[in-house]
């Protein structure tokens, strides 16, 4: 296993808002504007990773993850503090707009204690004490990414310290063997047995907007409902984000007619639409996504 040096600068006013030397940004990913790395390390050479894809916990001194990807591949780890002046909720937006815009898979999102103990993850998952903050404080990303041909997986970590620094730690996987994401296999058959299923690979917008390329994948999506014809498929749409609760509400309301509409064109079924906004949260899944659900269907686990 090859690293660089790793170098950490905080403290000392001659590094002020410069950057380690030798250390770079991840390609095709923008840092928050005016910051600087703090710390770098760079592994040159294939190797396994576990690539963290949800909450994580501690038994003892064992770490657990709830899901995580085993990949093998070249690592970069970046670290950035942010400029005082700025609020936790403009370097989020920087970053989830990113995720957004150019991801091609959400893999997973959540904020604050959804992410487990924020101890864990500065201590155990990344090794740097920059990062140690209060549990509400801590937001986690990770998507994947295609570089020129090559696919990518990244994690973005953004925490607010009790002394109201803000630092991102970034980490970029270049995989050795693309990694394969189908969680919409046997949609109609998983929507049969357990009565709701969250739609994969398709996260409405802030403002509650689906692309042409999500509507079309739930079009194709769609064509495998026929079976419920003549059945009530509620479409439920949550949207999070900074602003109030009442706006996206009325957001998520949008992202729900939306795909309502679509399904039921490609399908002939009849579609209910139901925005709830950020307030249906639960401990897997506290970001946006849109969900099928047959109340006639549903089976406790």
């Amino acid at each position: 296993m090859k690293w660089s040096p790793v170098i950490i600068v905080f403290g000392l006013s001659v590094w002020a808002n410069e950057d380690i030397p030798g250390s770079f940004d991840m390609s095709g990913f923008d840092r928050f504007p005016r910051s600087w790395i703090v710390e770098f390390q760079s592994m040159n050479e294939s190797q396994p990773h576990e690539f963290v894809v949800g909450p994580v916990d501690k038994m003892g001194q064992e770490v657990r993850f709830e899901n995580s990807i085993r990949t093998e591949g070249e690592k970069v780890r970046i670290t950035y503090q942010i400029p005082s002046g700025y609020k936790l909720f403009e370097v989020l937006e920087h970053y989830e707009k990113q995720v957004s815009q150019i991801a091609d898979k959400l893999l997973f999102q959540c904020r604050g204690p959804a992410c487990g103990r924020a101890s864990i993850w500065a201590n155990d998952i990344f090794g740097i004490r920059l990062l140690a903050a209060p549990n509400r404080n801590q937001h986690y990303l990770a998507a994947s990414f295609t570089v020129g041909e090559k696919q990518s997986l990244v994690a973005v970590y953004v925490v607010e310290r009790g002394n109201k620094r803000i630092y991102v730690h970034v980490e970029q996987v270049v995989t050795t063997t693309p990694v394969e994401f189908d969680g919409n296999r046997d949609f109609a058959e998983q929507l049969t047995k357990r009565g709701f299923i969250e739609i994969d690979g398709i996260v409405p917008s802030a403002r509650g907007v689906l692309d042409k390329g999500q509507l079309e994948q739930l079009g194709l999506l769609a064509e495998s409902l026929t079976s419920f014809v003549g059945q009530q498929i509620y479409v439920v749409c949550h949207v999070y984000g900074s602003l109030g609760v009442d706006v996206l509400l009325e957001r998520s309301k949008v992202c729900a007619e939306l795909a309502a509409e679509r399904i039921a064109e490609a399908s002939g079924v009849t579609t209910v639409p139901f925005g709830v906004g950020p307030m249906v949260p639960t401990r897997q899944a506290t970001q946006s996504r849109i969900e099928l659900v047959v109340p006639s269907r549903l089976r406790s686990e």
